[in-house]
């Protein structure tokens, strides 16, 4: 089966996630090894692949210590990832 092209939403949000542990100086392996996770979760959730849920958006904002305005942001993106544009 093809894969789809992620919508427009998740790649937005998936930038945003990428952008915040880049800026942290965070390894992809350092990352998913706190939350349990393989690391091919979170490469798919960074890549727009894979829709991540306002928990898992909420759990990496708190290991890249975003609060605020832009945790807010992308928790909403998450939330509203689904809806047509």
């Amino acid at each position: 089966m093809p894969r789809t092209k992620p919508k427009p939403q998740a790649r937005g949000l998936a930038e945003g996630l990428r952008s915040e542990r880049n800026a942290c100086k965070f390894a992809m392996i350092e990352v998913s090894e706190k939350l349990g996770w393989s690391q091919s979760t979170l490469s798919r959730i960074e890549t727009g692949l894979r829709n991540a849920s306002a928990e898992e958006v909420s759990a990496l904002l708190a290991i890249y210590q975003v609060t605020g305005a832009r945790k807010e942001t992308l928790v909403q993106m998450a939330r509203d990832v689904d809806r047509p544009v």
